[in-house]
């Protein structure tokens, strides 16, 4: 189960129990902000989390990590103010989990996935998991303050993917 002693776990002692979900038609962004988070994965637990597209895989694993829309039917469903980020946990009547990272545009995608990673997940080096707090919810999303910092954000990020574009050594 991806539940154990009350967390939702992502890893657990060495061994990943979700998947990582994109769109098949993901953006270089949203595709570079699901690379972020696999990498932090892998930094924490030495664990390589399985990436997959919605096309690759259309049946729901027991647990997934959605970055950025996708086909899937509850993603849709959610409907955010411009210039905002949703992390949401939902559960469906066949237990199978879904933690969804969405953002209006990429930027924001990729500011939802750095919020994941700073405030809603924990580790203790072989075992990670969502924080409670997170599990309990059905959605954290900006307030007008967290807005503006991650419009600074998009418009520094922006500038360094430039930046990085011109270093032949950097590939994703």
């Amino acid at each position: 189960p991806a539940v154990s002693d009350g967390r939702m776990m992502l890893v657990d002692k060495g061994e990943s129990k979700a998947v990582l979900v994109r769109a098949d038609r993901a953006s270089a962004s949203v595709s570079a902000s699901l690379a972020t988070l696999r990498n932090f994965i892998k930094l924490k637990t030495g664990v390589r989390m399985e990436a997959v597209s919605d096309a690759d895989q259309p049946e729901r694993a027991q647990l997934e990590i959605v970055v950025g829309y996708t086909n899937r039917k509850d993603a849709e469903a959610a409907k955010l103010r411009k210039g905002t980020y949703q992390i949401a946990t939902y559960t469906e009547d066949d237990g199978k989990q879904t933690v969804y990272i969405l953002g209006t545009d990429d930027a924001l995608v990729q500011a939802a996935v750095d919020h994941f990673i700073a405030y809603c997940i924990e580790t203790d080096g072989e075992s990670l998991w969502i924080d409670e707090k997170t599990r309990s919810s059905r959605m954290l999303s900006l307030n007008d303050y967290e807005i503006a910092g991650a419009e600074i954000i998009s418009n520094i990020r922006n500038f360094n993917v430039m930046e990085r574009s011109t270093n032949k050594e950097s590939s994703l």
